[in-house]
Order: structure tokens, then sequence, then C-alpha cells
């Protein structure tokens, strides 16, 4: 965790939570490392709007230097796996630390050693759907997320906002789509 002045400019870390059964990071870690790819599905809400709950992420293994700023990470915390955004990197490439957030979370994870990198997210498959993570124009859109997050202490309440206020139109128009599909 960063305690040194020099990134006052960073958000501010925090504990780790959430539940995760026993020896799972250890079995995750080992399956990618033997592996090479494994596929997760996505349980929480840390990283909304861009992963969803049910979402199946693809992890391709991953050195420190094959990563940055924007990717979507698979890392160990304490007996735990979490994927999240690099958000920044500090340090040359031997030593470097990875700065990590969740997209939808005020506050950041903080510094990771690249000890604890497992893997990088290259693929998401959602309602039938295949989304490539490393097309170029969605690299350009993960940095440009990555820079945001650095300052969601700013705008996440109000898109927080936004999205509650929003939900009854969105939920009738998905109902309206779904009725319109019905009857064809």
């Amino acid at each position: 965790m960063a305690s040194d002045t020099t990134y006052a400019h960073l958000p501010k870390p925090h504990r780790f939570d959430g539940e995760r059964r026993s020896g799972d990071a250890t079995r995750i870690a080992a399956a990618l490392a033997e592996r090479g790819r494994i596929s997760l599905r996505v349980r929480g809400n840390s990283m909304l709007p861009w992963l969803r709950p049910g979402d199946i992420v693809v992890v391709k293994r991953a050195e420190l230097n094959s990563v940055e700023r924007g990717d979507v990470v698979l890392f160990r915390a304490e007996n735990r796996t979490i994927v999240h955004r690099i958000v920044a990197t500090h340090g040359s490439q031997e030593s470097a630390k990875l700065f990590v957030k969740g997209d939808a979370c005020a506050d950041a994870d903080g510094f990771i050693a690249s000890r604890h990198l497992l893997g990088r997210m290259v693929r998401l498959y959602r309602g039938g759907r295949r989304i490539d993570f490393q097309s170029p124009r969605r690299m350009a859109f993960a940095k440009l997320i990555a820079l945001l997050s650095l300052y969601s202490n700013a705008w996440l309440p109000l898109a927080r906002f936004a999205a509650i206020a929003t939900r009854p139109g969105r939920r009738m128009l998905s109902s309206l789509r779904l009725s319109l599909s019905a009857s064809r």
C-alpha cells in the first residue's frame, strides 16, 4: 500500500471484502499456471457496469511486462482472487507495482506486487455474446476508463444516481422489446 506522499493524487486504498471458499484462490492460481488460461464467473459488483454478475471472463496467464494501465487483471489478495482494473503503475519493469481498483468502487485496492498478478482478462461472455478485450478500440477505451477511475470519487455518486433514476425506464424498454420479439 502506498504511504509515500508522492502518491497523494491516487485514491485511498481500502481493505478487500467479500467471501470465497477456503482454497479456491489456490486452485484458481494452480489451474491458470498449469493451463495458461481459465474461465471464471463474475460474482461481485465491483466492476459494474463493464463486468456484471454472471458474466464469464476468460483470463490468460500474464507476466508484469505484458500488462499495462487499463487492463483488467486477476490477482491474489490474501486468500482470494480479485478481478479489477490497473489504473496506474509505479517502478521499473522488474519491480513495478500495479495500482488496481474496481470500476464501481470509490476506493482503490492499492498497490499489488507483481508476484500477486495471476493473469489478464482477454475475453468476456455475456448473454450469448462474445466481447474481445484485446481489440485496439477496447484497449483505448480501457485506458480512458482507468484514467476516469482515478477520479471516481467525483463522478461515481452521480453515475449511481443516474443508474437508479433511469432503472424504471430501462426496465420498461426491456419489457417492450421482449413483448415485441415474442409477438413475431
